[in-house]
């Protein structure tokens, strides 16, 4: 079966099982690379609700397998103050208008269709999960105490995000 073809990128399809494809790496985007396109080009043709630009601090990566196949790109972006808190368990809970810059939004989780492989996504949001505090202290030069994500009830389960052992606090 063939894979998709994204702009100058195709892909093709990926199937077997998760040990087969590890180490997973995750590379941050540099403004303009072509793995910020390659980005771009996934969440717009993959994702339900397709590509809106944020504002503010973000981090844009691509997660690829031990073969260089890009399997998952990862999207983290700064909190609403006004929005809802749903946050899985990283540590001490921010609340609203406090430290709330030590919390990041897990703006879009995607799995691309063409990547066929039982438990990758439920993989992800526990390896993300301990990379993005490394990557966002880096990038902005403060910590990252827990992370934030929404989940559409009427779309998907996020039963991915229980399976990774995070756990929703209220």
């Amino acid at each position: 079966m063939q894979g998709r073809r994204i702009g100058e990128e195709e892909f093709d399809l990926i199937r077997g099982l998760l040990r087969d494809l590890r180490p997973l790496r995750m590379r941050v985007g540099a403004p303009g690379s072509d793995d910020v396109r390659m980005f771009h080009g996934l969440i717009a043709h993959e994702r339900h609700l397709g590509h809106r630009h944020t504002v503010g601090e973000k981090i844009r990566a691509i997660a690829r397998d031990r073969h260089g196949r890009a399997v998952r790109p990862v999207w983290f972006g700064g909190v609403d103050a006004r929005g809802p808190r749903r946050v899985l368990g990283l540590g001490p809970r921010p609340t609203r208008g406090r430290n709330l810059q030590c919390l990041t939004n897990n703006t879009r989780f995607l799995i691309p269709g063409w990547v066929q492989v039982p438990n990758l996504a439920s993989h992800m949001p526990g390896r993300v999960s301990r990379r993005i505090r490394a990557d966002w202290q880096a990038k902005y030069g403060q910590p990252v105490h827990a992370l934030e994500t929404f989940v559409d009830g009427l779309r998907v389960k996020g039963m991915c995000y229980r399976a990774s052992n995070l756990s929703e606090q209220r």
